[in-house]
């Protein structure tokens, strides 16, 4: 219990206003009942691996009697010959990694040619968009509510095939909280091409938004700015945009049989979608590596690592400084 409450910091208690607030139409209740069986499940889990430990510690040390019981850890495995833990970096790098992404579809190819045939270099060492091809811009800046890291490359991945039904070349604008090149670089499309100067501010279109049936845009507009494409009102989902009518036009146009959106995984899908847009930035590989080395995982003497488990932890906002989108009292607090 000592260590839970160093680890896990627990809300102030709520004023019947703020409860007023934070339950509106119940949105946040199922939410908030979830959060807390996580929370009692993960202090069972800390418990039991203490009884764990003290049944492999000399008898002097006392465990608490009440922890459930543990099953052992599985040995861990000799070294693999293929570095296990770096799937992710020969993909980055360029090379084929079928077990992680598998083959993509000509449907999917035939987007990336367009898209590629559509920017050129701009002679600084960047690219640019050629005069005249319609496009479409995801954009995640200080003053969108764009979401957590989780909803941006979700509505990055998902904006993809909008951009592909769409006939557009989708460009991704996102220097908020910190540039998404630092992170993320382009790998088959190069969608931080620089847009064209049209001559006034772009549009911003909602089309995003569930209720909005038609997912094409009149081609008389060269380019807009996507709407908001997470949170309320509910958003298009991946099911949403591959049953859409917009979907089914893309492969009449490509000349080919629309697949039934049953039979293509919506793993598949999002793999194919990210690993199109994205490789690991230079800088993020480096650090894995550096992670590596500092958590002195079991190699040979190669260098080929074991497989490994990782964790994301989330630490909030709060964590790194970054102001909650103007909200306010409560609602700030479980962001």
């Amino acid at each position: 219990d000592g260590w839970y409450s160093k680890i896990f910091l627990e809300p102030l208690p709520l004023s019947e206003e703020d409860k007023s607030e934070i339950t509106m139409e119940k949105q946040l209740e199922v939410y908030m009942n979830s959060m807390i069986k996580d929370m009692a499940n993960i202090k069972a889990t800390c418990r039991s691996q203490l009884l764990f430990n003290s049944e492999s510690a000399p008898q002097s040390f006392k465990s608490p009697k009440s922890a459930p019981a543990l099953l052992p850890p599985r040995p861990i495995q000799k070294a693999s010959k293929t570095n296990l833990a770096s799937r992710a970096a020969l993909l980055s790098k360029g090379e084929d990694v079928d077990e992680l992404v598998p083959p993509r579809p000509d449907w999917l190819d035939s987007y990336i040619e367009y898209h590629r045939s559509s920017v050129e270099p701009d002679g600084n060492g960047g690219y640019r968009l050629k005069d005249g091809v319609p496009f479409v811009v995801y954009e995640c800046t200080d003053n969108v509510k764009c979401g957590g890291i989780g909803d941006r490359i979700n509505s990055m991945v998902l904006v993809l095939y909008l951009a592909m039904c769409s006939g557009r070349v989708l460009l991704i604008n996102a220097p908020y909280p910190s540039p998404l090149q630092n992170f993320l670089s382009p790998n088959e499309v190069q969608w931080d091409a620089t847009p064209p100067d049209l001559g006034e501010e772009l549009q911003t279109l909602d089309i995003m938004d569930i209720r909005n049936h038609d997912l094409i845009v009149d081609q008389s507009i060269i380019g807009y700015r996507l709407g908001r494409c997470n949170g309320m009102p509910p958003r298009h989902t991946l099911k949403t945009i591959w049953k859409n009518q917009c979907m089914s036009g893309y492969f009449q146009r490509i000349d080919q049989i629309f697949p039934f959106p049953a039979e293509i995984p919506e793993e598949k899908l999002l793999r194919w979608s990210f690993w199109s847009l994205f490789k690991f930035s230079d800088a993020v590989l480096l650090r894995a590596e550096e992670l590596k080395t500092s958590a002195k995982l079991p190699s040979d003497s190669s260098g080929h690592v074991s497989p490994y488990l990782g964790i994301h932890l989330r630490t909030g906002d709060r964590s790194m400084d970054i102001d909650n989108m103007g909200l306010k009292g409560p609602r700030a607090r479980y962001r």
